[in-house]
Parts: structure tokens; sequence; C-alpha cells
């Protein structure tokens, strides 16, 4: 009994199956069961993909970073943060539906997840007041150095390590920054 996978669906060959993997023309095919993906393919090994992904999200924020601010010159601040944060959430939440899982396992999970929430919107309506006030591009660079920030408070809150090179990391990038 050889299994496979074919567009997310289990199938079993009874009989027929060539050594190669190939099908001869008496192999027969059963469905056993409809399975995600995920679940039962290997992971992607190609190395150009993540990188690929990442570069179109740098182009769209950099879009929608031009975007912003130039709306922020005809357009309230509260509103712009507003109606992207709307539209944002009304285009995640078909996908969160249908997963069809708990988003969190406890009253904790939902309470820091409110708290991340806030806290990135009170940082998306400080990032849109900063273009409206100055240059785009000193705003990005500020705003992009939230990675340093990340490590400060993984530091102080979660107990991570900060080592030598990681502090002449975060100096660097300070520098860079200024």
């Amino acid at each position: 009994d050889h299994r496979y996978i074919s567009s997310g669906i289990f199938f079993s060959h009874t009989a027929g199956t060539h050594p190669s993997g190939g099908e001869t023309p008496t192999s027969k095919r059963r469905m056993i069961s409809p399975t995600p993906l995920s679940q039962n393919r290997p992971p992607l090994r190609r190395p150009l993909y993540g990188p690929i992904w990442m570069a179109a999200a740098a182009v769209l924020f950099g879009f929608f970073d031009t975007l912003c601010k130039h709306l922020t010159s005809f357009m309230p601040v509260a509103n712009i943060v507003f109606l992207t944060l709307l539209i944002r959430a009304a285009m995640i939440t078909p996908a969160v539906i249908r997963r069809k899982e708990k988003i969190w396992r406890g009253r904790k999970e939902f309470i820091l997840l409110c708290l991340r929430g806030v806290l990135g919107a009170g940082a998306f309506l400080c990032m849109v007041r900063a273009m409206k006030m100055g240059t785009l591009s000193t705003t990005m660079v500020l705003f992009y150095t939230n990675p340093l920030w990340a490590l400060i408070f993984g530091a102080i809150f979660l107990g991570e390590k900060l080592t030598i090179k990681r502090l002449y990391g975060i100096i660097a990038a300070f520098a860079g920054a200024a």
C-alpha cells in the first residue's frame, strides 16, 4: 500500500505502482481522507521564496507609507489610522474564521492579544502623526528602529540575554539611524 498526496488529499495505491513512483494502467487509487497540506508535506525547500516575499513586503510597505504621508495633507490622522486598521481587520477576518480553531487558549492569551492590538494601533497612530509633522524618510528611519527596542524590552521583560555582540549591534544600529 503506497500513499501519496495530491492536491491536499491522501490517496492510496492498492496495486500497480511502479517502483519509480509512477502509476501503471492497472493501478487503483482510493481517497483516504482530505487532509490539510501543511500536515502532510515536507517544508518548502526553496531558499529564494522567503527573500522574495520579504522584498515584496518592503516594496508594498514603502508604497503604503508614501500613501499615508500623502493622505496626511488633507485627512485627519485619526481618520487615516481608523480606516487603515478597519480595512486590515476586514481583510484578515475571513482567514481567521476559516481556520476553525481557537485563536487563543485562555483569558491570559486573550488579554495579551488585546494589549498587542492596542500597542500596535498606538504605534501606528504615532507613526502617521510623525509623518504629518516631519519628512517621510526621517519618520521611517526612526520607526524601523523597533527591532532594537524589541531586543531591549525582550531582555528586560522576558529575560532574554543581551550579549556584548548584541549590545554592539544596538549601538551600531542607533548610530546608523542617527
